[in-house]
């Protein structure tokens, strides 16, 4: 009771043969360094936290055997669960090389779209690529140019109609006994 360590700034402890790990300050951060022994491990029978440099919100926290969550201030930013991760807010992916996209690497693998998987992109094994919509939802394809307003191009009616679009005005209209150009 009443014991402690003080380290000044930049005073490390070391721990493991050959100073394989150490904990430090810089006076403007805390360090937690491992230098490529095999990774670093939080092992714990409780919920473990790392709080903001202010002390009083979590930054992430881990559960023994379940959850992973990361925070942004004290806001849920992303999580894991059983199947995987949950990023609760917008994903952005950025950058200017051929390898810097979203990445939807199997023929098994689909990217849904909606609260119910509406709409759903996806390659098949058989080198088909599909757009399908679900739960009687209209497929409306949309695009602008130069600053444009928003203009229909095509809608794919539900049990129904194909129309096609020139300058936002419909052209081509599919009815269950054929066309009206």
């Amino acid at each position: 009771v009443g014991s402690s360590i003080t380290f000044e700034d930049n005073e490390k402890a070391y721990f493991g043969t050959g100073t394989d790990f150490s904990i430090y300050h810089n006076g403007s951060a805390s360090y937690l360094d491992e230098t490529g022994t095999g990774g670093l491990i939080v092992k714990t029978d409780t919920a473990f936290q790392v709080f903001n440099s202010a002390g009083s919100q979590a930054a992430f926290t881990v559960t023994p055997g379940g959850v992973v969550e990361i925070y942004h201030g004290s806001t849920k930013r992303i999580e894991t669960d059983s199947l995987g991760i949950n990023v609760l807010g917008r994903l952005d992916v950025s950058g200017t090389g051929a390898n810097d996209h979203l990445n939807v690497d199997s023929n098994t693998t689909r990217l849904r779209i909606g609260g119910y998987a509406d709409m759903q992109l996806y390659h098949d094994s058989t080198n088909i690529n599909y757009i399908e919509n679900y739960n009687d939802i209209d497929l409306h394809i949309k695009s602008t140019y130069g600053g444009s307003p928003s203009k229909t191009q095509a809608k794919f009616i539900h049990d129904g109609a194909v129309e096609l679009y020139h300058n936002n005005e419909a052209k081509i209209l599919t009815q269950s006994n054929g066309a009206t150009v």
